[in-house]
């Protein structure tokens, strides 16, 4: 199996080599199998707490947003924010539904009533 490897990289520390052909590096360490396993582990640990911290930011941003409603300040915005856009800041003007086109005949009007 060593024929395959080529030249080594990184110096005396690691002993670390490039295959030939693909850019692969094989690690030839003490632990190999075993150590690689650990590293895993430790990843899939960190992932893990990361993400349930995530979760948690979030489930107290939601009782903040909870406890905002039930003092009654700005409720109504809390229940459109579901929308996307705001009905108040699209560009629609007149006719509804049909967006920017629409929206340019209702200004001509607006722009005409205001001189």
């Amino acid at each position: 199996m060593l024929s395959v490897y080529i030249r080594k990289r990184g110096g005396g520390g690691k002993g670390e080599k490039e295959r030939r052909g693909k850019g692969r590096r094989e690690e030839k360490r003490k632990g190999g199998k075993k150590e690689r396993e650990e590293r895993e582990a430790v990843k899939e640990r960190r992932r893990k707490k990361k993400r349930r911290e995530g979760k948690e930011r979030k489930g107290r941003e939601n009782v903040r947003k909870e406890k905002k409603k039930r003092r009654g300040g700005e409720k109504g915005e809390e229940e459109e924010r579901g929308k996307g856009r705001r009905e108040e800041k699209r560009k629609g003007g007149k006719e509804e539904g049909k967006g920017w086109e629409a929206g340019k005949e209702g200004r001509k009007e607006d722009r005409k009533e205001n001189e």
